[in-house]
């Protein structure tokens, strides 16, 4: 039987990477302008920041409903073995490179004994944007060694018990105070988003729409006005969190789970109304991987120009960031060697007669 193409995913991917590199954009611009910014700008633009924060969270999903939709019967014997060679070594590259941008930051002195600290920070705590990769990984094995508790266990059962653990781990983070020492900081403050329990419903989640898409996608069709309001309902409710001062502004909390699940859903229907797949779009999914992993360099690169007021440094911070990691990762695939560094170039294309993708990787 032929295996059915899920076209809405690669509209989804691209949207998932263009938020991420949206979400960034006014985050540097309210960095970049915060001095000559009233308390209300700083808080529109971090409020409509945090409509993006489901960015990331839907490459988790994505990861997964790909994996499950692709292998229902067997996982190829190299299935690891090419995701490290085309997504963690990558991966690796940007760690070892971003490590020099992180001295650079934190004005420390560039030696040989800096580069290693901060490489093996980013490397094995994920101590960069690209720390989703660590999480993909965690699911990549995770997926492999629990198929057998898929196949025993009902998915409502699953999907319940995956949620509560998911709200558990993070509210612990939140509400549970460490003791004042560097190490208990650190994780409190930054590593305890690694570990796959922060991430486990989109994992479990991502299974099941991938083992029936299209079971999914005709019940989100058929409940288009809920599936249509709920984004904006949970978006309210993460906005009164954050202004309450229940919750920090990120997305590794647990409100966001219901905010980005509803947003996932949303897509599924807004992309399935297309006539077919946008050639920008496509372009976008196709590079996503490189765009993820290069941007934050342009982002540093195009500092702010005073003459330009930040309602136009930030559509264009946006617009040349995107331009110029598609660029970035165009031309070192070029080079031989060149997609270890940034990423392998997906070959994704639609037919444009029947609209059916040609390829998918």
């Amino acid at each position: 039987m032929e295996k059915q193409h899920i076209n809405e995913i690669f509209v989804i991917r691209a949207i998932a990477c263009l938020s991420v590199v949206l979400l960034h954009s006014v985050n540097f611009g309210v960095e970049g302008y915060r001095e000559i910014l009233s308390n209300f700008e700083v808080f529109a633009y971090s409020a409509f920041a945090m409509i993006f924060y489901f960015g990331t969270p839907i490459f988790v999903f994505i990861s997964e409903l790909l994996l499950a939709h692709s292998y229902k019967d067997r996982i190829p014997d190299n299935f690891l073995m090419k995701r490290v060679k085309f997504i963690l070594i990558p991966y690796i590259s940007m760690a070892f490179l971003y490590s020099f941008l992180d001295i650079y930051n934190e004005n420390v002195k560039l030696s040989l004994n800096s580069i290693l600290i901060e490489s093996l920070k980013n490397i094995f705590l994920g101590d960069f944007h690209g720390y989703f990769v660590l999480i993909i990984f965690q699911f990549y094995i995770l997926h492999i060694s629990t198929r057998k508790l898929f196949d025993k266990y009902s998915p409502k059962t699953i999907l319940l018990v995956s949620l509560l653990i998911n709200i558990a781990y993070l509210s612990f983070f939140k509400f549970v105070k460490p003791i004042d020492t560097p190490i208990l900081q650190y994780i409190w403050t930054r590593l305890f988003w690694i570990p796959f329990p922060g991430w486990i419903f989109y994992f479990t989640l991502g299974y099941y729409c991938g083992v029936d898409y299209f079971k999914i996608k005709k019940f989100v069709l058929k409940h288009r006005i809920i599936v249509m309001v709920m984004p904006l309902i949970t978006l309210m409710a993460v906005f009164a969190f954050t202004y309450l001062d229940l919750f920090s502004r990120t997305s590794k909390r647990p409100d966001m789970i219901f905010y980005t699940c509803s947003v996932i859903f949303a897509l599924i229907y807004l992309t399935s109304l297309l006539p077919k797949v946008p050639k920008l779009l496509m372009l976008i999914s196709n590079y996503s991987y490189g765009i993820y992993l290069t941007h934050y360099f342009f982002l540093y690169l195009l500092k702010p120009v005073q003459i330009l007021p930040i309602y136009i440094y930030i559509p264009l911070l946006f617009i040349l960031t995107t331009l110029f990691s598609v660029l970035t990762v165009k031309l070192f695939n070029k080079v031989k060697f060149g997609h270890y560094i940034v990423g392998k170039i997906r070959v994704t294309s639609v037919n444009k007669k029947t609209n059916k993708i040609a390829k998918a990787s």
